[in-house]
């Protein structure tokens, strides 16, 4: 991310012109605090805690980006469950709706996926009824590790209908069985980075603000079948892992390969780029099994996709298609070493 807002802070710079993406206005103090933002050294991790009892696994959070157009402006909704407005602050910070996926041995409690403890959390916290997110708009938007909980994975997606809630405030959602209420209400991105300037009584997770700019500058993820176009494909359109392979990343990440749980025999595949894409472009892919959520992102400067876009300097058409003929390609040369070497590697604790 650090990379392509640098990019367009000297596009910017540069001259170059920017077409505002619907709802969605950029100025160069927006891009160059972000710059700033993104660019500052961070301590690494702590190694989190376990996800099953015995494994090396990292807890997995999981958070959902809901977004709505107010006043022709982006806004992204933010919510936090306790007893007064009075909680909300550094210790009870905002944060989108979601929270963590409960993995464990027991087969009469557990979450089958992380995108399924995702939908389990919705429904918790009121996304019912009225609320409802369509489960298939669903589509990754970053992953990141965080300190100190572990793997966070963050997801857009549609609901039904939208609550009135307030714009740049908050109103009571939902009253739960508790006695506690679950507070939310719409914040535009200007709002919600202001929240870094005094990170100490940010009233928003620094991880949200991350997941609100991943989202606000990259389009929606979009899935790729690749049905006919890779030798592991289903016809389904995912890619198929192979028991060996499940069963050595099973030895990696602690788990005895005669567990049901996780199946990790399908990765779907979505891939996203910026909504100034005819301006600076770049591809963000994704591979996406049950637990896990594998992401990279390329710049047409360096790297593959310099190599991509070298040997066709020709491509015409939307840049959508581009990104997807360029993630297959890579795919075809990269799959099996993402496998064995990268898609489990933030998952796990350290020795």
């Amino acid at each position: 991310m650090k990379n392509y807002l640098a990019r367009l802070l000297k596009h910017i710079d540069d001259g170059g012109q920017l077409l505002d993406f619907p709802g969605r206005p950029v100025s160069r103090d927006l891009v160059e605090r972000l710059v700033e933002y993104f660019s500052s050294p961070r301590s690494d991790p702590d190694s989190g805690q376990e996800l099953v009892h015995g494994t090396r696994l990292v807890m997995i959070r999981t958070g959902l980006v809901l977004e709505r157009v107010i006043d022709s402006v982006w806004h992204m909704m933010l919510g936090r469950k306790c007893s007064s407005l009075l909680e909300i602050g550094p210790k009870a910070r905002l944060k989108t709706p979601g929270g963590y996926a409960k993995f464990s041995q027991s087969i009469e409690r557990r979450d089958l996926s992380v995108v399924g403890a995702l939908l389990r959390e919705l429904d918790e916290e009121g996304f019912t009824g009225l609320y409802d997110v369509r489960s298939r708009t669903v589509a990754p938007v970053c992953s990141l590790r965080a300190k100190p909980e572990g793997m966070l994975h963050f997801y857009s997606g549609r609901m039904d209908s939208y609550p009135d809630l307030p714009s740049g405030g908050l109103a009571v959602m939902k009253e739960c069985d508790d006695g506690e209420k679950i507070f939310a209400g719409y914040f535009t991105l200007d709002e919600i980075v202001k929240t870094l300037e005094n990170s100490k009584s940010a009233m928003i997770h620094g991880e949200t603000v991350v997941a609100a700019v991943n989202r606000y500058f990259w389009r929606r993820s979009e899935r790729i079948d690749m049905c006919d176009r890779h030798e592991k494909a289903t016809p389904e359109g995912n890619l198929v892992i192979d028991p060996d392979v499940r069963d050595n990343i099973f030895a990696r990440i602690g788990l005895p390969p005669e567990k049901k749980y996780p199946k990790l025999s399908r990765c779907r595949v979505y891939c996203s780029i910026p909504v100034h894409a005819r301006h600076v472009f770049a591809v963000r892919m994704f591979l996406a099994t049950d637990i896990f959520l594998h992401q990279d992102e390329f710049s047409p400067d360096e790297g593959a996709l310099k190599d991509f876009m070298d040997r066709y300097p020709n491509t015409q058409g939307e840049h959508s298609d581009l990104a997807k003929d360029f993630v297959v390609e890579y795919l075809e040369q990269n799959y099996g070493s993402i496998l064995e070497k990268e898609i489990w590697k933030k998952y796990v604790r350290p020795s």
